[in-house]
């Protein structure tokens, strides 16, 4: 209660679970690392392979962006130079000079143009190419991968949106900076050398120095931007659950302690961000210190050398210029370097789950085609636990044979395996040993998309999609005809409710729903399943969530389909009014069958089963 209420108590509690979370998430390092940043980098330059007429462009643009500050350092020395000269001559050059810097910036700004329109155009066509591959992954992925820490939705739409954008620094940004830091370096020590070698090599002895702290800034900035990241996405993930349940945030007044809880995860990345502030802050100001300080002893070495008569003073200052102008093009990379950095991370999180392969691959094309089933169903000495909980044992040697046409009812307390017989026959996960089998074909033998093809599940929580109601029904059937859409919705008895909205068919049913009462979603859930003429049919506690009037018109229209298309129907079920009608009643109990038969038969027993039936409707008459 406490926690509820008091948003310090929530902060503590937060932090504990944060502790706690990280440390479940620290297994995926490894593996996160097993992807350099070389890796990262040859991967996205051929994704990006295609667009090279603009990253050519882009390139150019950015290499003739970086003659312009050794280009500079000359056209500003010999001005300096035409200042010493007759006041004649020097009104003769001078207007020369200063046309001179006219071009000079009038090429700087077409070639930024260029470099900076073609880079970031092809940065944004790779963003949108990582965005659909990651999703197409993401989708084709088993359940299990969902289980896993650090897999929850707020964090993999992380990776959609803040992550392949954050990718585009590997080439937007960086990729042109880096060509003109480079170009605008190896100009100005070109140009030096040809005017003084002796000042060059004493002016560019500092910049050794400048390229070893960026690899251990770097190594600093990799390290904060990877903590950061986790943390973001466990404030993300409360953000995410905060919002689609806000039902629940206001009806226990939890705005306080979500904020506070959310908050409590953004001292991580508030920590981590100091931590780049202050590593970036000092490694930018040693690298300005470097150059000033290549200033001081350039000119002090250009006094020498004038005074020994070796080089005038228009040469010290073009050598000179030469030399710091391409040390302050690497600067600029400087600046980048964060965005770098994050670039890179964001590429590990990104290509770690394109390289994971699915345990259970939806996409694949293995496996034999089942083109008719009749039913015929076998559970063969089963053993499962969920990945994310490998030592909690859900089923134990569990044996169980369907006929086609039969209706199974599964009863039991919550967490016997009701729910995972069902998700086994779905194939949202493999047993660790045993088999299930479908007309005596075993399952993992089977193409995962064909077999999915003679299932129609209805869960306690029907998700509808934010758009039409005639679309939510064709997600059973893509290709369903309009007149096989509304016969699917008079089969679930919604048709004549559906007809009453604004746009009828054509109504948008909301985010999850939310226009629709939860009998009618349901009910639009039931067509979705049943336009797809499945021969199995499975119904998870598909009523549980509803009142009683709701539920029994969800029943009768269930009781009508299956007893019109004769089904094999697998029911999950807490309420014993809606298997009235199974022929077969199964008790489960810690992951094994517990009693099996009909209603007679179990009531006869004088079981676990009768002592719940006359509990129920004991209470239920009261």
């Amino acid at each position: 209660t406490d926690i509820l209420h008091d948003p310090l108590a929530a902060r503590k509690k937060s932090v504990q679970g944060r502790k706690a979370s990280v440390d479940k998430k620290e297994g995926s390092k490894d593996e996160e690392q097993n992807i350099k940043k070389g890796g990262a980098m040859m991967r996205t330059m051929k994704l990006n392979a295609s667009e090279w007429p603009l990253l050519l462009f882009g390139l150019l643009g950015a290499a003739i962006a970086g003659t312009s500050y050794p280009l500079y350092s000359i056209i500003f020395a010999e001005v300096i130079g035409v200042f010493f000269k007759p006041i004649d001559v020097m009104r003769d050059e001078v207007g020369l000079w200063c046309l001179m810097f006219v071009a000079l910036g009038v090429g700087n700004m077409i070639s930024l143009l260029m470099k900076l329109f073609c880079l970031n155009y092809a940065g944004e066509i790779l963003t949108g190419r990582l965005r659909t591959m990651l999703f197409h992954k993401l989708v084709h992925m088993d359940i299990g991968f969902f289980d896993k820490p650090g897999n929850e939705s707020g964090a993999l739409c992380a990776r959609l949106s803040a992550d392949t954008t954050n990718i585009q620094h590997i080439w937007g940004g960086s990729l042109g900076t880096n060509a003109q830091g480079l170009v605008c370096l190896l100009g100005g020590l070109v140009i030096a050398f040809i005017v003084s070698w002796k000042l060059t090599l004493v002016t560019a002895a500092t910049i050794p120095v400048m390229i070893i702290s960026s690899f251990v800034q770097n190594k600093f900035m990799w390290t904060a931007i990877e903590e950061g990241s986790k943390e973001l996405d466990a404030a993300g993930q409360v953000a995410a659950e905060s919002i689609s349940g806000c039902r629940t945030v206001f009806a226990f007044n939890l705005q306080d302690s979500q904020v506070a809880r959310y908050d409590t995860f953004l001292n991580g990345p508030l920590q981590q961000a100091l931590k780049k502030a202050v590593i970036g802050g000092f490694f930018f100001g040693l690298s300005q210190f470097v150059i000033f300080g290549s200033f001081a002893l350039s000119y002090w070495y250009g006094g020498q050398l004038v005074s020994q008569g070796e080089m005038g003073m228009s040469e010290v200052l073009k050598c000179s210029l030469a030399v710091l102008m391409g040390a302050m093009g690497v600067g600029e990379v400087y600046s980048m370097a964060g965005d770098q950095v994050e670039g890179y991370a964001a590429s590990t999180r990104v290509y770690t789950i394109l390289d994971t392969e699915p345990a259970i691959d939806s996409n694949s094309t293995k496996g034999s085609v089942v083109e008719k089933c009749t039913g015929l169903l076998k559970y063969e000495d089963l053993m499962f636990n969920y990945p994310s909980r490998p030592d909690v044992p859900i089923l134990k040697h569990l044996d169980l044979d369907i006929s086609p046409g039969q209706r199974v009812a599964i009863l039991g307390q919550t967490g016997c395996g009701k729910s995972t017989l069902i998700s086994l026959l779905m194939r949202y996960y493999d047993p660790l040993s045993g088999r299930v089998l479908a007309d005596n074909e075993a399952l993992s033998e089977m193409n995962v998309q064909k077999w999915r093809q003679h299932l129609g599940i209805v869960s306690q929580e029907p998700i509808l999609f934010d758009t039409t109601v005639a679309a939510n029904i064709k997600y059973g059937k893509p290709d369903a005809t309009e007149s096989e859409v509304h016969e699917a919705a008079k089969k679930a008895q919604i048709h004549d409710l559906i007809m009453s909205l604004p746009d009828g068919y054509e109504t948008n049913v909301g985010a999850k729903g939310s226009q629709l009462s939860g009998g009618q979603k349901q009910r639009v859930a039931i067509a979705r399943c049943i336009i797809r003429q499945p021969t199995i049919l499975l119904l998870d506690e598909a009523t549980s969530a509803l009142d009683n009037v709701s539920e029994k018109e969800v029943q009768t229209a269930l009781d009508a389909i299956i007893a019109s298309e004769k089904l094999t129907v697998l029911t999950v079920a807490h309420r014993l009014s809606t298997i009235k009608n199974c022929n077969m009643i199964i008790f489960m109990e810690d992951g094994k069958i517990l009693e099996k038969g009909t209603h007679d038969e179990l009531y006869a027993l004088k079981g676990e089963y009768r002592r719940r039936y006359d509990q129920y409707y004991d209470i239920k008459s009261s």
